[in-house]
């Protein structure tokens, strides 16, 4: 008694080549009806014509996503600051508002692009977020501005401080050791 190759196979569901003793897809081997554990070499994808997968791509870690998510935040904090106070602030750093709207949206966009890069798990943005991000920090805390800023517009100074903060704090995570890990997968 022979038995039909089924039309599918049994263990992925793939359409069978008519006559074919192995799938193409998963490479168990079609005897007799059921699925047996030998399995064929593997075909390459080009001869049997279906477009390649992509590869699995590793889960990002909750820390990422907490980070992405404080730093799209500290650039909404940082546009509605420059928004509401742009000329006070302007006038502080001794720029013209025109000057202080360019030198405001190159930087947004700027950092924007970074984060999108370090959600697209590109470890060289979360590098120069650090290296950018740090001293930044530090150059605005140490500025006799920012207890000017405080003085004469004290909301500016705690959205600053507000923007600030989240950013460290994204930092903080982007390199904890599951992130790490995630940023070094290949």
């Amino acid at each position: 008694m022979t038995t039909a190759i089924p039309a599918f196979c049994i263990t992925c569901g793939m359409k069978l080549v008519s006559g074919a003793a192995f799938c193409a897809g998963c490479g168990i081997k079609q005897a007799g009806g059921a699925a047996t554990s030998e399995q064929a070499p593997p075909i390459p994808v080009a001869e049997i014509g279906a477009p390649p997968t992509p590869s699995a791509q590793p889960a990002k870690p909750a820390s990422v996503g907490r980070a992405t998510t404080l730093l799209w935040a500290s650039l909404g904090i940082g546009t509605l600051n420059a928004l509401i106070y742009s000329d006070t602030l302007s006038a502080l750093a001794g720029v013209t508002v025109g000057i202080m709207a360019i030198i405001t949206i190159v930087s947004m966009a700027i950092s924007a692009g970074l984060v999108v890069m370090v959600d697209s798990r590109k470890n060289w943005a979360r590098v120069t977020l650090l290296v950018l991000g740090v001293p930044g920090a530090l150059i605005w805390l140490l500025s006799p501005q920012v207890r000017i800023v405080f003085q004469v517009i004290p909301f500016s100074g705690i959205l600053s401080l507000a923007a600030y903060g989240s950013q460290v704090v994204a930092l903080v995570l982007l390199f904890k050791p599951e992130a790490n890990n995630w940023f070094r997968l290949p």
